[in-house]
């Protein structure tokens, strides 16, 4: 399907104002269409996310909230609202229920002093990182066609009723995400801003401090580990939690 078809079919799904944005060299109007969003959301009562226009990214959306799909791209409105009413009416996981969910372990003093030191070690040479990558075709060297969509609901964590990307392979599903994001929103002030079709990232306005960069590590690792495992070199939890003391956007991808 033609890019700016897809995209209107997106648009519908969603049902919110959008705004679409074709390939661009540069995403500078994209960050500040971005930016000008999240600052009028907080007196409009909506939340802005950047949605890639892309149809697997689209099947997921149906399949999840709508079911299966008897012809291409065809979902049933009904059904999504339905969806949408039972996602936020849903009581989430918090406290060490959650920790158990993410398969978040404890580390004995020792192993955590020597985690620190490779934290501190690695804080010295890791990059910062500030912008946004997971809608950046890095084989044109452009942006992917993108939909600044301003969701309509109260809290940051509530756009997965819109946008249930998960629930495949490894990747959580709707109520595992809206979960880890209140928690991560709450605690760090962590904000859903970009999806893909097997990316999530969150904007942050300050990096976390070091005394909470090793526990959100480990956070991290047990959301998604294929960040740390499936790359081309393994990332150890203390050079993660370096890169976390100096990042305003955090980076998920799911194999």
């Amino acid at each position: 399907m033609e890019e700016k078809k897809l995209a209107e079919v997106i648009e519908t799904y969603l049902g919110c104002p959008c705004r679409y944005f074709r390939s661009l060299k540069t995403d500078r109007t994209i960050m500040a269409a971005y930016k000008e969003a999240k600052k009028r959301s907080k007196t409009e009562g909506f939340v802005p996310i950047l949605v890639v226009v892309d149809d697997v990214l689209l099947e997921s959306f149906i399949l999840n909230s709508s079911g299966d799909m008897e012809e291409e791209y065809d979902f049933d409105m009904a059904k999504v609202a339905d969806y949408r009413k039972k996602m936020l009416e849903t009581t989430l996981v918090s406290g060490n229920d959650l920790k158990d969910k993410l398969y978040i372990g404890k580390v004995t003093k020792e192993e955590e002093e020597n985690i620190y030191a490779e934290m501190l070690n690695k804080i010295k040479i890791v990059d910062s990182i500030r912008q946004f990558s997971g809608y950046w075709d890095y084989s044109g060297e452009k942006t992917y066609p993108l939909l600044l969509a301003e969701v309509p609901v109260k809290n940051p964590w509530e756009v997965f009723a819109w946008v249930p990307f998960g629930n495949w392979n490894s990747c959580p599903d709707t109520p595992e995400l809206m979960a880890i994001s209140k928690y991560w929103y709450e605690k760090y002030g962590a904000f859903p801003a970009v999806i893909t079709k097997d990316v999530l990232e969150y904007d942050l306005e300050k990096p976390v401090k070091k005394e909470q960069a090793i526990q959100l590590a480990m956070e991290h690792n047990g959301f998604c580990s294929d960040n740390i495992s499936s790359g081309p070199e393994y990332i150890s939890i203390g050079e993660m939690a370096a890169m976390l003391t100096k990042a305003t956007k955090w980076f998920f991808w799911w194999d």
